[in-house]
């Protein structure tokens, strides 16, 4: 199998492939099941981000307020 390494193109960090990133990667007949797991989880992935996101946001205008 190759070394595969998956970066995030808005942050440029890196993204952790799931433990059983094996067995998505292997030869399916069916590979509309494996492309909507990924897509599950790579829009959790994105929502958890974009959260982290608007919360550093709140946080620096809240200081920049209180100052």
């Amino acid at each position: 199998m190759y070394d595969v390494e998956v970066v995030d193109r808005q942050s440029g960090a890196p993204v952790p492939l799931l433990a059983e990133s094996g067995s998505l990667r292997q030869f399916t007949r069916e590979p509309g099941v494996v492309v909507a797991q990924q897509r599950a989880i790579n829009s959790e992935r994105h929502l958890a981000q974009v959260k982290t996101a608007i919360q550093n946001r709140w946080s620096e205008k809240d200081q920049l307020a209180n100052a």
